[in-house]
């Protein structure tokens, strides 16, 4: 799954992270020229590479051809702000998963080329390594990384249909976990009307011909009735044969963003003959706001929320540009008035900014033209995310890793619904059961006629009873006959 650059402290912390769970890796920082600025973790060696020797030489001179071919065009793509995860295979059961992550670099004054420094990770994974301990401590992190950055994930299955949403999602339209559950209705019921054939039309265009990623805002219902702004963002994930099996995503609620903006829009007339009215709503938002000129972009008025989030005083960015202060560069400004040409304003554009004190925010900016006394002007909101999309890189690399450490050790992992009496199966474990992958739809009375040993049957039974009626977890070794009878 791809994503957009990262703060580069943030997602140093995540890799970190993933880095204690799983020893065999390394970490290397380039720039973006891919000159290798610092290099470390013992999973260079297995490259042939030594971690002091890389300093100040270009990685895809230091690699093989072939490894050369399947990396570099990964790390330009990062150059240009693209990250991706991918794999290579290795000697014997092994695999090494890399990543290229894009961060944001001080540039020179004229300097417009929006190039970005990268990191390159990778976590060797192979038969050896303790997979069991490896999978704990993945879902831990996990679980962290998600319940830390308040992250509503959900995960299509398209071989099924069946998506699982978080709790976070749940909580999200005013649920409880229990009140949800995996159907696909459990989603596009909640869809606003108006956008639920756009949305379907959106998806099915994005599986047919993936971009980066995938994009949109849309309204879901929610419990109480009120309709809620939503941005998601989703990424494909493809089978051995080629084909789209999941569609992994998350989303987050902008409905004060929607709400100030469409205030704004509808009264624009009003507040310009009104400038004590437009300053309460103005300084009382909660979302990071600033009037900017539209000519050369200097601030003239910010609010509370907008020095909360960046760390200036009011004095500090009054009269000045942000890229004047260094907030973000003039190449990042390309985009932002292309789509300002194109459409009239600026909707959920991903900005890396930087605050007074170094720190890079995250930020989905919306911006909207406005005729004030001082001439045409700039409404821009913000939107802090960094949260979300470190949560977001730590849980692609951790279910990336997670899946082949179960692939290697042959551990698989199933999850049972007792309302539905069905089963979700990793695709491991149906491969230790003789499963059909594709024919077998999770019943449990069906697992026991099928694939459990006639005399086992009764106790897998009992025992499944005993854990939902004690609470209380449980084990069994049991029989499992194959589709050959053996």
């Amino acid at each position: 799954m791809n994503t957009a650059p990262t703060n580069s402290a943030s997602i140093q912390t995540a890799i970190g992270e993933l880095m204690e769970a799983l020893p065999y890796g390394f970490i290397l920082r380039l720039d973006a020229n891919l000159q290798v600025l610092t290099a470390e973790g013992s999973g260079l060696a297995a490259l042939g590479l030594e971690p002091k020797a890389l300093i100040g030489r270009t990685l895809p001179d230091l690699l093989p051809p072939k490894l050369r071919d399947l990396i570099e065009p990964r790390l330009w793509d990062a150059v240009g702000g693209a990250a991706s995860s991918f794999e290579l295979p290795g000697a014997g059961d092994g695999r090494l998963l890399l990543a290229a992550a894009p961060t944001p670099h001080a540039q020179a004054a004229g300097d417009n080329r929006g190039e970005h420094t990268v990191q390159l990770f990778g976590v060797w994974q192979g038969a050896d390594e303790d997979t069991v301990k490896v999978r704990r401590g993945h879902k831990e992190r996990l679980g962290l990384a998600v319940r830390a950055g308040n992250i509503a994930l959900w995960d299509w299955d398209l071989r099924t249909d069946k998506v699982h949403f978080s709790p976070e999602w749940k909580k999200l339209l005013g649920y409880e976990d229990h009140e949800i559950g995996d159907e696909f209705d459990e989603w596009a019921s909640r869809v606003h009307p108006d956008d639920l054939a756009q949305e379907l039309a959106g998806i099915q265009q994005y599986l047919a011909a993936p971009r980066a990623d995938y994009r949109s805002e849309l309204r879901l219902r929610h419990r109480d009735g009120t309709y809620r702004h939503i941005l998601s963002h989703a990424a494909v994930e493809y089978g051995d044969d080629g084909q789209p099996i999941h569609l992994y995503g998350s989303d987050i609620d902008v409905t004060a963003r929607e709400q100030v903006e469409a205030a704004l829009r509808e009264n624009t007339v009003a507040l310009r003959k009104s400038e004590e009215k437009f300053a309460k709503f103005f300084q009382l938002s909660p979302v990071a706001m600033n009037v900017s000129r539209l000519e050369d972009g200097e601030i003239l008025d910010v609010n509370d929320a907008f020095i909360g989030l960046f760390g200036y005083s009011r004095h500090e960015l009054l009269g000045r540009s942000p890229i004047q202060l260094g907030m973000f560069t003039v190449a990042a400004l390309g985009p932002m008035y292309a789509s300002m040409a194109a459409h009239g304003r600026l909707r959920d554009a991903e900005l890396a900014i930087t605050g007074k004190l170094g720190v890079v925010k995250e930020c989905l900016v919306s911006a909207e033209v406005l005729e004030l006394p001082e001439g045409p002007c700039l409404l821009l909101s913000m939107v802090d995310i960094s949260a979300r999309k470190r949560s977001e890189q730590l849980l692609r690399a951790s279910e990336a890793a997670l899946k082949r450490s179960q692939e290697v050790a042959h551990v698989g992992h199933w999850t049972w619904d007792a309302r539905t009496n069905k089963v979700a199966w990793s695709d491991e474990m149906k491969r230790i059961l003789g499963l059909d992958l594709q024919a077998f739809e999770g019943d449990i009375e069906q697992l026991l006629a099928r694939a459990i040993h006639p005399d086992d049957a009764a106790r897998v039974g009992a025992l499944s009873a005993a854990v939902v009626d004690d609470r209380r977890p449980g084990e069994l070794e049991f029989r499992v006959v194959w589709p050959d009878g053996s």
